[in-house]
């Protein structure tokens, strides 16, 4: 892991930044930049991760991912977090999204891993795959997701990475209502696909 190089925050009391929410947090690094190493360790693994599932490149992923980090902090005075749809969570997700468009393997290779390779990919907290309680489940899930359309699959990897439709809709430009409709409309399909696959899959929520 690649540590955002800032140090410690400068504030006169101590402060256990790990415990403030997104809004606090973004209050105290706009006082003082260096509370920004915070929000970089509370992101790091799912960007990562999230690069990682779109580049099939370790060192590459790891270089966007820093950079997503950079132009983050360099933006900071443009984050707004006007209302519920756009979290600090949502834009930093934004902008992962516009530096992965922009790049080369992305733009030229994509989709270039399987997700049942980033599903390997370690992480110190907790992972995508934590929310899947058996294996079973797991390996059908990858399966699935592994044939769906690309805007369909991207809607699904920033709802398994913890956004709401509020959040999605803002980072890829549609309204929550048509998030909503969308995902619906995708885990339908991957019910019915599930179902078919295997009698006991139809028990079982994708």
């Amino acid at each position: 892991m690649r540590r955002f190089g800032l140090g410690q925050p400068t504030t006169s009391t101590p402060v256990d930044l790990s415990s403030l929410s997104d809004v606090e947090l973004v209050s105290v690094v706009r006082d003082d930049p260096k509370a920004f190493g915070a929000l970089f360790d509370r992101y790091w693994d799912p960007i990562f991760r999230f690069c990682y599932l779109r580049l099939g490149d370790w060192h590459e992923a790891e270089d966007v991912a820093s950079q997503i980090f950079a132009n983050a902090f360099a933006g900071m005075a443009r984050f707004r977090g006007d209302g519920p749809e756009q979290t600090f969570r949502a834009w930093l997700y934004g902008i992962a999204r516009n530096n992965l468009v922009n790049s080369w393997r992305y733009s030229n290779r994509h989709p270039s891993t399987s997700i049942e390779t980033v599903f390997g990919v370690p992480d110190a907290g907790e992972s995508i795959e934590d929310g899947f309680a058996r294996s079973e489940e797991q390996a059908l899930l990858r399966s699935l997701m592994a044939g769906l359309p690309p805007d369909q699959r991207e809607l699904l990897e920033l709802r398994l990475a913890g956004l709401s439709a509020i959040e999605i809709g803002d980072v890829l430009g549609r309204s929550p209502d048509a998030i909503r409709k969308a995902q619906s409309r995708v885990f339908a399909a991957m019910r019915a696909a599930a179902e078919s696959a295997t009698p006991e899959a139809g028990r079982h929520n994708v």
